[in-house]
């Protein structure tokens, strides 16, 4: 009888996790979703298919982590880097270095076969991750999110309403609206297409690019990349073979 695997994601604003079946390797259910702050605030539990599997964390938000231990969970391992030796990390301070950004590089480099690499996270933040061509991490970019950044303009204007976040069809919007959400998706896009190219620069050479996070599917850029939603279940399920 094969105990199923759950992989979880704690990010700063949402948790999202996915089952794997032991019987179907490589293979997962639809991602579901809960509010981090949620769990922080014991407003929500556990989910019950927590419970009766193996789960398998990537947390950014060491209360969670605290949470998790005390827990009763059949059987949990939260991941370190230590979990991923074939990525070197380049970096002054490792111990900073946030455990989702070495398991995209990771799950990256399985999927991309090429290297340099960068990949580009619309998380809370929007982060960069450049992997050389010796698989070592070199460090990268960290910007506000987009979501952040329709936040504060909205609780730091006077009229700036807070807007559900679309990609308007013109660069110039004609309203307030359309105008914001320019700035958040299409000014974003022309950061990110001119950071690749400080990135490459940099590097001395092209870099092979992969894109991650809730709003990769409005970030439309010029230059071929590779979009997986959810690059961070891939890099766990490594940790499933």
């Amino acid at each position: 009888m094969f105990v199923p695997t759950v992989l979880v994601d704690v990010g700063n604003t949402r948790t999202d996790w996915c089952m794997e079946y032991d019987d179907e390797p490589g293979e997962f259910s639809p991602p579901e979703h809960i509010s981090t702050q949620a769990l922080l605030d014991r407003r929500a539990g556990f989910p019950d298919s927590w419970r009766f599997s193996r789960v398998i964390v990537a947390s950014v938000v060491p209360q969670i982590d605290v949470q998790l231990q005390k827990s009763q969970l059949l059987e949990l391992k939260l991941v370190t880097r230590q979990d991923y030796p074939q990525i070197k990390l380049g970096v002054d301070h490792p111990d900073e270095v946030g455990i989702d950004r070495i398991i995209n590089v990771a799950a990256a480099r399985e999927i991309a076969k090429k290297l340099p690499l960068v990949v580009v996270d619309f998380g809370t933040a929007t982060t960069f991750d450049v992997l050389d061509a010796s698989s070592t991490y070199l460090g990268g970019v960290i910007a506000p999110g987009i979501g952040l950044s329709r936040d504060i303009l909205n609780e730091r204007t006077a009229k700036l309403p807070k807007i559900e976040i679309f990609r308007p069809v013109h660069v110039i919007g004609h309203n307030t609206v359309d105008a914001m959400a320019s700035g958040l998706i299409r000014a974003y896009e022309a950061m990110v297409e001119g950071m690749l190219l400080q990135i490459e620069k940099e590097l001395g050479t092209s870099a092979e690019l992969v894109l991650t996070g809730g709003y990769t599917e409005l970030v439309k850029l010029e230059r071929p990349s590779r979009i997986i939603p959810y690059l961070c279940f891939e890099g766990l399920k490594q940790l499933c073979r």
